[in-house]
């Protein structure tokens, strides 16, 4: 690891005295670039799966569009197969009305001409008898008035109504009164009908109904809804619109992809710092073997959080602060050094001090220590590749979960730097048993990895944190040294982050490759008040 120039090796790692450049050291990079391989095999093989996924999903996407508009297609040809059956009918009713209408202006054009034979034979009666009248009155002596009343035309008032039936008002005046033997005024007011054609009626429709339930689970279907027409349009009026149905896709999913189902709330997490402002999380887990993307349940559908143990921490100024909390705590020290035997040593006195700050007891702090070394040969490298046995990983259990704090302090103090790239994924897999075997039920679980440099494989790191959060246990991450990579650290901690990844600096001053720690005292005060539910003051 501080070789220059290997792949995926952080620069701030370079040591002042690499040490010399023997066979182990050449086993080391070509073992960095195996697992460099191997991860961005995984990767890629990862990013495959994706694509081929999202393909087949907009394949099924695309056939459930082909079968919704064939089936639109359907609904237009049905709908336009009506249409030209109400067009027929139509025309057949416009042809029926114009054969009426043509008979109805026959009817009148009689009406009329019998009207006006009989206003003329009205006339010659009326003329007869003034023609009668000036004969009877020219037998007498005397000369007689005989003028008639003269009234002038009819004068119509507006009808009360434009369709529908109305009336109407007529007056004329009198244009001349009768003299005394003259015929007397005929009535001056008069009333008729009027507007009796049929008013406009348009067109009345009911409400849109509820959708239809979908036409298929999954592969694309079809729900509809529809409407009914309640008053057809008569008269002139606003006609019915042709829309009486409409269509929309569903279940667009492909058939062959297992639903996103989440599980319930889980319960609220502990919270994740003693004081100072903490966080409860509580999440919604996939269910089977479906998938959920982020378009379907976004984070926060997903994942929850409520704040916690907001009152300030104890002031460190005077004591050192003890985590005094029910904890099972298995501390995983990253035996690749970052700088050979110095960096692991540094990384040893560290983790001392992290130790002498627990209170160890049957009900309080258990302890457990696991040491990542790598293997120290290719044969070695590939046993542990395959994962058959962590034997030639070099990653061993140190001390099984103890509440005895001399016994803690013992085994990290004996520890010998195991060199090589560290195989954190065997190590946090170890780490996940001994929780497993002996971590008490009514303790909180935490495993803090104290690292200087990448893990051997990124990828399997990946899975074995992700399987220690799947158990409910809490991985938290203690950076000793600058360049690595806090976006893959920040992926397999647990969250919150801010919470789960501590960064601790070098020493003000420092040449490159020094392995000193500023302010230690100060960043274990920083990762009790984080991991421990509960700080007191020494």
């Amino acid at each position: 690891l501080c070789s220059p120039g290997l792949p995926g090796c952080p620069m701030p790692l370079v040591c002042d005295n690499p040490g010399k450049k023997d066979c182990q050291l050449a086993v080391e990079a070509v073992s960095i670039l195996a697992a460099e391989l191997q991860d961005r095999q995984q990767e890629v093989r990862q990013a495959l799966a994706d694509h081929s996924a999202s393909c087949k999903r907009a394949m099924a996407g695309y056939i459930g569009e082909l079968g919704a508009l064939a089936r639109q297609r359907e609904q237009i040809q049905v709908a336009s197969a009506n249409n030209a059956a109400r067009r027929v009918a139509a025309e057949e009713e416009s042809r029926l009305m114009r054969q009426e209408l043509l008979q109805a202006n026959v009817n009148a054009m009689k009406v009329r001409e019998d009207c006006a034979a009989s206003t003329k034979a009205l006339e010659q009666k009326a003329c007869d008898a003034r023609q009668l009248r000036s004969q009877v009155l020219a037998v007498g002596s005397a000369k007689a008035d005989v003028r008639d009343c003269m009234v002038s035309p009819w004068v119509p008032e507006p009808c009360s109504a434009t369709c529908g039936g109305g009336t109407q008002r007529l007056t004329r005046r009198v244009v001349s009164p009768a003299g005394p033997l003259g015929a007397s005024c005929p009535p001056l007011v008069a009333t008729r009908t009027c507007g009796s054609q049929p008013c406009p009626m348009d067109c009345v429709m009911s409400d849109w109904g509820e959708w239809t339930t979908c036409t298929a689970a999954c592969g694309g279907g079809t729900q509809t809804r529809m409407r009914s027409v309640l008053t057809q349009a008569a008269h002139g009026g606003e006609p019915c619109p042709e829309e009486t149905s409409v269509s929309n896709q569903c279940n667009m999913q492909s058939c062959d992809a297992v639903a996103c189902r989440l599980s319930d709330w889980s319960d609220w997490s502990t919270c994740s710092r003693g004081c100072g402002g903490g966080l409860k999380l509580r999440e919604r887990r996939l269910v089977g073997d479906g998938t959920c993307d982020e378009e379907d349940t976004p984070e926060e559908h997903r994942r929850q959080y409520l704040s916690c143990n907001t009152k300030a921490c104890p002031s460190t100024a005077a004591k050192p602060l003890k985590c005094s909390a029910k904890v099972d705590i298995v501390l995983v020290l990253d035996g690749s050094g970052g700088c050979a035997e110095a960096g692991f040593e540094a990384t040893k006195a560290f983790a001392l001090q992290f130790v002498s700050a627990l209170d160890m007891a049957a009900d309080k702090v258990q302890l457990g220590l696991v040491v990542a070394g790598g293997p120290a040969n290719w044969d070695a490298y590939k046993g542990c590749l395959a994962g058959s046995s962590l034997t030639g990983c070099n990653v061993r259990l140190a001390l099984q979960l103890s509440a005895d704090g001399s016994a803690a302090n013992t085994a990290v103090s004996g520890l010998k730097w195991p060199g090589s790239p560290a195989d954190v994924s065997g190590a946090l897999s170890v780490a996940g048993a001994a929780l497993a075997q002996e971590g008490r039920q009514d303790a909180e679980q935490i495993v803090l990895v104290m690292t200087r440099g990448r893990p051997l494989s990124r990828s399997r790191t990946a899975l074995a944190a992700s399987s220690l959060r799947r158990a409910g246990r809490r991985v938290a991450w203690l950076l000793l040294a600058d360049g690595m990579n806090q976006e893959d650290i920040a992926q397999w901690a647990s969250q919150p982050t801010r919470d789960n990844v501590f960064l601790v600096t070098p020493k003000a001053g420092a040449v490159k490759g020094q392995v000193t720690i500023e302010k230690p005292k100060t960043k274990i005060s920083e990762l009790l008040t984080a991991l421990c539910p509960s700080v007191v003051v020494e």
